[in-house]
């Protein structure tokens, strides 16, 4: 785990998205919150919305009103 300290070390946001692809960082704030930082999937709001029609048509309760 690497944890990036911003109150010694100051980082550029594209350098730390590169580095969060091959490894993701913790970054500590100067008043020493951590924070993870994470590459997530490219949302696709097609699927996303083909998946919520299937999951409403599956839920009986809503299907009743």
């Amino acid at each position: 785990m690497k944890i990036i300290d911003l109150a010694t070390e100051h980082i550029d946001v594209e350098d730390l998205l590169q580095r969060a692809v091959y490894q993701p960082p913790y970054v500590r704030t100067s008043s020493g919150k951590l924070f993870a930082v994470t590459e997530i999937a490219a949302l696709d709001e097609e699927d996303d919305f083909a998946q919520e029609v299937a999951l409403t048509r599956q839920n009986a309760a809503l299907e009743a009103v």
